[in-house]
């Protein structure tokens, strides 16, 4: 296909987006996932990242901090889907939390 030429995206499945997110929790960069997957970085980020407003209302609900120890973040926060069943399209609440308690959610079994 051309470039410039609009290209549909895939059809996202709970699947897909499963294979996308262990390999971001692996260390891989957004690009690295997209030329793995033969998708583009700007679906694999759509795919992956809370829509802004989504971030912005749990941001806001947290007042910046970390929902587990408390700690403000400034905008360094990570956002969280809570563990109450397979991953899905945001859906789900999600909660902020510092680098710490999200690595520890993701190794608790968590999305």
């Amino acid at each position: 296909m051309p470039k410039g030429i609009y290209e549909r995206k895939p059809p996202q499945s709970i699947e897909t987006r499963k294979r996308a997110l262990s390999m971001r929790l692996k260390g891989m960069t957004f690009a690295a996932i997209a030329k793995e997957m033969g998708v583009s970085k700007q679906w694999v980020q759509e795919m992956l990242v809370p829509p802004a407003a989504l971030r912005k209302a749990t941001y806001d609900n947290a007042r910046g901090r970390c929902q587990e120890c408390g700690i403000h973040l400034g905008r360094n926060g990570h956002y969280h889907s809570e563990p109450t069943g397979p991953i899905d399209d945001f859906t789900k609440p999600l909660v902020l939390l510092c680098l710490y308690h999200h690595r520890l959610a993701h190794k608790g079994g968590g999305d």
